[in-house]
């Protein structure tokens, strides 16, 4: 089973995302409303943001960071190895 970091993530549409594999951003520096840039394909995190930033900047905020791993949910097994020899 795979362990790691993952948090939820809202656009700026207010979608919710959760990302299994965050990004270049220490995890440990992110807390609930934090704002981040992402990359707008695949979302990962690329930079956390100053609280005010310019407007014309998209963002996503951090919604949460769950515990849950992947052992916790299970059932994937069989996509999560598909995703491992992509």
């Amino acid at each position: 089973h795979r362990k790691g970091k993952s948090m939820v993530i809202k656009t700026t549409t207010r979608q919710t995302i959760f990302l299994p594999v965050v990004g270049l951003v220490d995890v440990d520096e992110l807390k609930p409303n934090d704002l981040v840039g992402v990359n707008s394909d695949s979302y990962l995190v690329l930079d956390k943001l100053p609280a005010e930033y310019d407007s014309r900047v998209k963002c996503m905020e951090v919604d949460e960071k769950p515990t849950d791993q992947y052992s916790d949910i299970g059932g994937l097994d069989k996509e999560i190895q598909e995703l491992i020899e992509a």
